[in-house]
């Protein structure tokens, strides 16, 4: 992951090597998955020319996704000690797997199957209230802890459902 992050310095991405690992899942979680080169030109929709530094490493990443789906959507949200950081980047998380997911074509109106549907609204409106958590600066402690338990409990019944 550490060569993928240096590479994605040098390109006007502003994304971070788990961000693009989100989106992919997200691809690959899709009632159709994408294959890689549309995921790829997805994720590059505003930055085309950074597919010549990108390719091969984001190729070999996808690759690896895709081997072990399971256990790479279990290892998508990641604990920190810091409750707002933690926020912060699974709100982050979240938000560029719902992505990938969208644009690979499944959205809460039209997947496959109703348990995917509920989850996939469930994780939008985590996502929303994760933005509203993150605007207030007063937001107790107490809060975060929730949404950190909450994070974690819907997110295991996802990856058991996608295993």
């Amino acid at each position: 992951m550490m060569n993928i992050e240096n590479l994605l310095q040098q390109t006007d991405l502003g994304m971070n090597s788990s961000q693009v690992k989100a989106f992919f899942l997200g691809a690959l979680c899709a009632d159709k998955p994408l294959s890689f080169d549309k995921a790829l030109t997805e994720l590059l929709a505003e930055g085309p020319e950074a597919r010549d530094v990108l390719e091969k490493d984001l190729g070999a990443l996808y690759e690896e996704l895709k081997k072990d789906l399971g256990k790479s959507l279990s290892e998508m949200i990641v604990d920190q000690k810091d409750l707002r950081m933690f926020v912060e980047a699974n709100r982050d998380q979240l938000d560029y797997f719902l992505t990938g997911l969208s644009l690979a074509g499944t959205n809460v109106e039209n997947a496959a199957d109703e348990e995917m549907a509920g989850f996939i609204e469930e994780l939008e409106e985590t996502v929303e209230e994760l933005d509203d958590f993150m605007a207030d600066e007063d937001a107790d402690d107490q809060v975060a802890l929730g949404y950190k338990k909450f994070l974690f409990e819907t997110w295991e019944e996802f990856v058991a459902l996608k295993r």
